[in-house]
């Protein structure tokens, strides 16, 4: 009997993970001014041959973060690993289709999650329409992935886009 041969082409956009949420930073008061308030000079008497500048208390830094050890640098280094699959079932060839003789493929674009499952599955393009897009959905809903990490942190990764491509074996 036909089957489903499923074809997946290089993933046509995979965006970068998404940025790390910000730190939790605090903002230091600002510097109060100690400078008096100029008073207008009477033109009678001429301006003064040297200026005098006040100098300004120079806020504090902010403080480390409580949990770096004192002289630690803090790192700027950031480190990626991309979601790999791990399980990957093929899509069941429609009835219809394989009926017909009928070959295409389907586009679609989805979110692997931090669990490691995918959401939001989109079809971009079907050709021919009409034929192939449940089996792709449903063989995708049970697809898993190693999520992608962020600094060592599971994160989403919105946008990832394949073509599976359906095709009758004789």
């Amino acid at each position: 009997p036909a089957g489903a041969r499923v074809e997946l082409v290089a993933p046509l956009y995979v965006p970068p993970p998404p940025p790390p949420p910000p730190l939790p930073t605090t903002t230091p008061e600002p510097p109060r001014a100690t400078r008096n308030r100029i008073q207008p000079r009477p033109t009678s008497t001429p301006p003064p041959e040297t200026a005098r500048t006040e100098e300004l208390p120079v806020p504090p830094a902010p403080p480390a973060p409580a949990d770096a050890p004192i002289g630690a640098t803090v790192a700027t280094e950031t480190h990626v690993r991309a979601a790999r699959p791990l399980v990957r079932p093929d899509p069941i060839y429609p009835s219809r289709a394989r009926r017909l003789g009928r070959e295409g493929y389907v586009t679609v674009r989805f979110t692997i999650l931090a669990s490691g499952a995918l959401a939001n599955i989109e079809i971009l393009d079907a050709d021919p329409r009409g034929f192939f897009e449940a089996a792709a959905t449903a063989a995708l809903a049970r697809w898993r992935y190693e999520p992608c990490e962020w600094n060592g942190v599971k994160v989403d990764q919105p946008g990832v886009t394949t073509r599976l491509r359906f095709e009758l074996r004789s």
